[in-house]
């Protein structure tokens, strides 16, 4: 479904699908989920392109941390599927060296993910298992050096979407019952360049400030 915003937003909401036969949980009550809103817009060679809504940036609380990160780090952050509360975790590339960002939430509970962003898309793996298609490769008039865009990942309920420009945002359902109490973050710089640096920032999230034209548009839906 999308909504176009009094602003000339075009907003999107989607629908990630869950089958009751992979449900790990005996919590039957929710099967799918509604994706966070996400903005629609053209770029500059008229693809089709998505990123997160302005209004999530106003969902933020507590700062849980921020440091600069080079190589390989750990971040003191606890994910639990069942928080009263979300998590947004955000990677800003320092410079133009970093070629691919990673997350890594392991814990005793859950099955380790792993959240790989290069600049041919997202990749995300549970337990080994794939949960997004493998990134194909970068289209042929994206620049070699084309430097790696923010990574913005928010984990919620068990449900967790990842948003990196230029690739595809993706959104998967990871265990209803996960518990990291591990979340390490791995910059991957050019061969020959000093070790990957990135910005690393993680906040825990509530209700979203909306507007009221975000929050009752006034315009078509489709």
């Amino acid at each position: 479904m999308t909504v176009t915003l009094t602003d000339g937003r075009r907003v999107a909401l989607g629908w990630l699908r869950e089958c009751l036969g992979e449900l790990t949980c005996p919590d039957k009550t929710r099967v799918g989920a509604i994706s966070l809103p996400r903005e629609l817009f053209l770029d500059g060679s008229g693809a089709l392109q998505s990123r997160p809504a302005t209004e999530l940036d106003r969902a933020r609380r507590e700062t849980l941390l921020t440091r600069l990160v080079h190589g390989r780090t750990t971040a003191g952050v606890t994910l639990s599927a069942r928080a009263a509360h979300a998590t947004e975790i955000n990677l800003t590339p320092v410079g133009h060296d970093v070629t691919s960002t990673g997350l890594r939430l392991a814990g005793p509970s859950a099955a380790e993910v792993r959240i790989q962003v290069t600049a041919d898309g997202i990749e995300i793996t549970e337990g080994g298992c794939w949960l997004t298609e493998k990134a194909a490769p970068r289209r042929a008039d994206t620049a070699a050096d084309a430097p790696l865009g923010q990574v913005r990942a928010w984990y919620d309920g068990g449900i967790l979407e990842v948003f990196s420009p230029p690739a595809a945002a993706a959104a998967v359902i990871c265990c209803r019952d996960g518990r990291y109490d591990r979340v390490e973050a791995e910059i991957t710089g050019r061969p020959g360049a000093l070790p990957g640096r990135a910005s690393l920032t993680a906040w825990t999230c509530g209700q979203s400030q909306i507007t009221d034209q975000a929050r009752h548009p006034t315009t078509r839906q489709e």
